[in-house]
């Protein structure tokens, strides 16, 4: 994987995003990996210390996440029209 992690964020920071903000999403996504792989060993190994890292690390991925998102929503239309243009991207193919 020529470049990897490093090369992406500083890809991402030339965009216009700002560079703390890419390496966050960064430790992000490291920490989801990590935590379903402590769920995995958890199930298998049923150790205290993993028990701990995993529910600490479940107890801040997904609000990180989504604050790092709303970050750079940019609010371009009302709301419901955002929600009808949302509804039909995504929800609507599966219906």
């Amino acid at each position: 994987m020529p470049g990897g992690i490093a090369e992406a964020i500083e890809r991402v920071a030339s965009g216009g995003h700002f560079l703390v903000i890419a390496k966050a999403v960064a430790v992000a996504i490291l920490l989801v990996v990590l935590g379903h792989t402590l769920a995995e060993a958890n199930y298998h190994v049923a150790n205290s210390t993993v028990l701990f890292l995993g529910r600490l690390i479940y107890s801040f991925h997904m609000p990180l996440f989504f604050f790092l998102s709303g970050m750079f929503f940019k609010v371009d239309l009302p709301f419901l029209d955002m929600l009808k243009r949302r509804f039909d991207a995504i929800l609507k193919p599966y219906l």
